[in-house]
C-alpha cells in the first residue's frame, strides 16, 4: 500500500444498487419511487437533483442531518475488474417504515437491494416491510449483491420464501449456496421457497428458472461497439427485466429486454448517467431490438409493452 497512482480518466455517477434500478425503470416508464436517505453535503444535493431528473418519486427519501451521502470509489482495469472502496453513510440508516405501510396498496412490486441486510438495525426494519409486503401479496424482487451474500448469509436466507424474483449474479449463487453446479443451487433456492431465480452472467447472457420453466437468452454483442464500463449494468438488467414482467412479457421477453438495457449501460460514456439524461430510452432500446436478430423472442411483443 502506499505511493501514488495517477489513473487516465475519472468520472462521477450517480450510484446504488437500488437507485440504479429504480432510475432506470423510471426511464422505462414505470412509475417509479426510492426508499432511502441522503446526506445535507452538496452529494445529496446532487444525487437528489439527479434522481428528479429521472422522474423517480422522492417521497420515502430522507434528509439525514449530520450524515454524509453514501459515496463509493470504483476502480477500474482497462480489462473491466472493478474494485471498490465505499462508505454507506446516510444509507446505513433504517427507512421510515411508518411512512411507508400507507402506501403499500399502491406498489405493484417491491425491489430489494441486499446492502439494506447488512447493518442491524436498518435489517430489522426491512425484514418488517418484506414481512408485509408479502402479506399484502405484494411482488418483492431482490437483488442480493456479493458483499451481502458474504457477510449477512443468515438473514438473506430467512426472507428467501418471501421472495418472488431473486436477481442474482452466477458468482454470488455459488457463494449463497455453498454449491458448485448451477441446476443444483438454483434448485436449493426454489425449494426453500423463492419463487423464481433470474442468473445474471453478464458476457454470457441471462436466464430465468421456476419450479416448472426455464429459459435462457444470450446477451447482446457487437463487434462494432466498444464496452466501456459494466459498473451498474447488472442493475440496469433488473430494471429492464422487470419492467417486461410487470407488463406481461414472456420470460424470454424480459430476459431480453433486460439484457438490451444492461448494454445500452455498458456502452455509454458514462454508464447509468447518460441513461438518467436519455431523451428517449425507449426509443434507443427499440432501435436497438429492430437492428439485431433474436431467436424465440418476439420482438414486437417488446416494443409494443415500451410504446
Amino acid at each position: 500500500m502506499g505511493g501514488e497512482v495517477v489513473v487516465e480518466h475519472a468520472d462521477f455517477r450517480l450510484g446504488g444498487s437500488g437507485c440504479n434500478t429504480a432510475v432506470s425503470l423510471a426511464k422505462l416508464g414505470a412509475e417509479t419511487a426510492i426508499i432511502g436517505n441522503l446526506g445535507t453535503d452538496p452529494f445529496g444535493q446532487i444525487a437528489q437533483q439527479y434522481i428528479e431528473s429521472a422522474n423517480v418519486k422522492t417521497l420515502f427519501i430522507q434528509q439525514k442531518e449530520g450524515f454524509q451521502t453514501g459515496c463509493f470509489t470504483i476502480l477500474t482495469t482497462p480489462d473491466g475488474q472493478r474494485t471498490m472502496f465505499g462508505s454507506r453513510g446516510s444509507n446505513a440508516e433504517p427507512p421510515q417504515l411508518t411512512k411507508i405501510l400507507p402506501h403499500l396498496q399502491d406498489i405493484d412490486l417491491l425491489h430489494i437491494s441486499g446492502y439494506t441486510f447488512i447493518d442491524d438495525q436498518q435489517w430489522k426494519i426491512v425484514q418488517q416491510l418484506i414481512e408485509k409486503a408479502s402479506e399484502e401479496r405484494i411482488i418483492i424482487s431482490l437483488d442480493p449483491g456479493m458483499f451481502t451474500v458474504n457477510t449477512a448469509k443468515h438473514r438473506l436466507e430467512t426472507i428467501l420464501p418471501m421472495i418472488d424474483l431473486l436477481l442474482i449474479s452466477s458468482d454470488e449463487l455459488t457463494v449463497l449456496t455453498s454449491l458448485k453446479q448451477k441446476d443444483k443451487s438454483v434448485m436449493h433456492i426454489l425449494k426453500r421457497g423463492t419463487k423464481s431465480v433470474v442468473l445474471k452472467k453478464g458476457s454470457c447472457g441471462s436466464e430465468y428458472f421456476d419450479l416448472c420453466t426455464h429459459a435462457h437468452q444470450p446477451a447482446l454483442k457487437s463487434s462494432s461497439i466498444t464496452n466501456k464500463d459494466t459498473t451498474g449494468a447488472g442493475d440496469c438488467f433488473n430494471a429492464g427485466f422487470l419492467y417486461g414482467y410487470l407488463k406481461g412479457l414472456e420470460n424470454q421477453e424480459s430476459l431480453l429486454l433486460g439484457n438490451t438495457v444492461a448494454f445500452i449501460s455498458i456502452i455509454s460514456e458514462h454508464g447509468i448517467s447518460d441513461l438518467c439524461k436519455a431523451k428517449n430510452l425507449k426509443e434507443d432500446i427499440c432501435h436497438l431490438l429492430s437492428s439485431i436478430e433474436f431467436d424465440k423472442v418476439s420482438k414486437s411483443k417488446i416494443i409494443e409493452a415500451l410504446l
